[in-house]
């Protein structure tokens, strides 16, 4: 049987740059190999698909094994890494460590993992406490499921996976100075040109915020009511929350110009932070996947506000969030500009097309030559 770790491994140099972390983040976790008494298993991906686990319920485990033991390392054992479990099957655990672990600890990992959203039940054991035969029995198959040395220097585990040393975890909250939903009510429709216009989720689009033809207008009275405690500001990211799910849009330049109803949630970062990190980060496949796995079962999906308010995101040093969200910002300029010159092109071409197939204008004749480019 392989032993414990005899150290803790040494801590990782801190503070990568950004070159350090694109080479860096494509592999961060060795694929070792563990042999001899225990038979032969490839390490997998922390979080991989060694394990018959829903990864929602994966990562209710991990959060709770990186609550009470971080930096620990976890087995599990049993019928769900044999993939002969039933569906609501116990989950095993063995807990590998050079030290016993405290009678508080094991209490304190039960009741938490009885106090879960799992719909089954998680056994953990202490291997420095458990019989012989049962490690050997242990022995003959398990899965590392944490597993801190196959971790790349510089990275650890968490359960988004894996991040640089120095990025943090945080509720969504946390960050947050204002997370709230617009508003509720049922608000009486007039003109255009007397009113404000109330925004739903299909007015938010592509990174921004717009009042189409067709928006629904309040009075200013009621607008007063909606934002009697509050304010929408320049720099709120507006999150769509029912109904299609995760588009976002930055405010710029709000002049009490709309307001918007409940399928809309306003997000204001706290100033300490960088709002336009958090902007590119929600259009990511992590965050978008969190929202589709937190949204109600209805016919209209929806995710409610106490659930968003919990949700754990990566929070890198200040810096790094200027660097980054300027690196992506940079891209979709970039993005933007190309698909300018596109459209330019394909009306182009719309104009050539009705011109050559109407016989406004003649092509040379083709046995006798004479074409010419026309870009």
């Amino acid at each position: 049987m392989n032993k414990p770790p005899s150290q803790a491994p040494q801590p990782p140099e801190r503070g990568l740059k950004m070159n350090e972390l694109e080479s860096n983040i494509e592999s961060p976790i060795s694929s070792s190999t563990t042999s001899g008494d225990l038979g032969v298993h490839k390490t997998p991906p922390l979080g991989g698909g060694a394990i018959n686990l829903k990864p929602e319920h994966l990562k209710i485990v991990k959060e709770i094994l990186f609550k009470f033991i971080p930096n620990t390392e976890v087995w599990a054992f049993g019928s769900r890494v044999k993939f002969t479990n039933a569906e609501f099957a116990d989950l095993d655990l063995v807990i590998v460590a050079e030290k016993k672990q405290s009678l508080t600890t094991m209490a304190d990992l039960e009741e938490a993992f009885k106090e879960s959203d799992l719909p089954f039940e998680v056994d953990i054991l202490d291997y420095c406490s458990i019989a012989e035969h049962l490690k050997k029995e242990i022995n003959k198959k398990y899965m590392k499921l944490i597993d801190p040395k196959s971790v790349k220097k510089g990275y650890k585990d968490t359960p988004l996976g894996l991040i640089p040393e120095d990025w943090e975890l945080v509720r969504l909250g946390d960050v947050c100075e204002l997370l709230k939903d617009g508003t509720h009510g049922s608000h009486k429709d007039i003109d255009k040109d007397e009113g404000i216009a109330l925004l739903s989720a299909k007015d938010v689009t592509d990174g921004n915020v717009s009042v189409p033809e067709g928006a629904r207008f309040i009075s200013k009275e009621d607008f007063d009511s909606i934002h009697r405690n509050y304010k929408i500001q320049s720099g709120d990211l507006l999150l769509t929350i029912v109904g299609t799910l995760g588009r976002i849009a930055l405010v710029k330049e709000y002049k009490d110009n709309f307001t918007v109803q409940r399928s809309v949630a306003i997000l204001r970062i706290k100033k300490q932070y960088l709002n336009l990190f958090f902007f590119h980060y929600f259009h990511g496949d992590h965050f978008q996947n969190t929202l589709t796995l937190k949204s109600n079962a209805s016919a209209q999906a929806g995710v409610y506000l106490g659930e968003l308010n919990k949700f754990i995101v990566p929070l890198p040093p200040l810096e790094e969030q200027k660097k980054i969200a300027e690196i992506l910002s940079t891209w979709d300029q970039g993005i933007d500009k190309l698909s300018g010159l596109i459209e330019r092109k394909k009306h182009l071409k719309k104009g050539l097309m009705q011109k050559l197939l109407t016989g406004r204008v003649r092509t040379p004749n083709p046995l006798k030559g004479g074409f010419k480019r026309l870009f």
